[in-house]
């Protein structure tokens, strides 16, 4: 009899942490069934999605070509009625919109109140002659202070090194933030 086996689609609130996993050659990829030998699959339905965690759920789904269609059919099942919801909500959101305007027909920034904070512009020009500027000035900088977001990581972590600013195991912003405070305190 043939058995197919799947690494358990990545879900971290239920536990199923892996994405793919490697067993004796074969690369196991989650949610994708695959042809195993009987003995294969007894290895694989031991397996934890924590290796050191034997309370973790385990890896893989095994069975044969009927279950397997069964899981496949349940879980389209699922689908299927959370996207009913989805939609019946949108439309409950939808109609409550229409009502609070108090006539019907679509929303209209005629309907967006005077007080709304208003969006940052970050819009680029992409058929301008020069991008570069637009995109310099849709990124946060400080021209006081001389660095940019768009400079290198590796410039950046020069800059704060030359500052006295211990720039290993930082992110870019994070150099970027410690630049500014070194400056503005200083």
């Amino acid at each position: 009899m043939d058995y197919y086996a799947r690494l358990k689609p990545h879900n971290p609130a239920l536990g199923c942490v892996l994405k793919q996993y490697g067993y004796k050659g074969h690369k196991y990829i989650q949610g994708q069934w695959t042809l195993v030998s009987p003995a294969l699959g007894e290895e694989l339905s031991t397996i934890f999605q924590r290796h050191d965690d034997p309370s973790s759920p385990l890896a893989f789904n095994i069975g044969t070509k009927k279950q397997m269609q069964t899981v496949l059919d349940k879980e389209r099942e699922l689908q299927e009625r959370a996207l009913r919801k989805f939609n019946r909500v949108l439309e409950n959101d939808l109609d409550t919109a229409v009502k609070a305007k108090g006539v019907g027909g679509d929303l209209t920034t005629a309907d967006i109140p005077k007080d709304a904070p208003k969006p940052k512009d970050t819009h680029i020009d992409l058929d301008d002659d020069e991008p570069e500027e637009k995109i310099e000035k849709a990124i946060p900088r400080d021209e006081d202070l001389g660095v940019s977001m768009l400079m290198k990581k590796a410039e950046l972590s020069e800059y704060a090194n030359g500052l006295g600013i211990d720039t290993e195991n930082m992110t870019k912003a994070e150099i970027f933030d410690a630049i500014k405070q070194s400056l503005t305190n200083s």
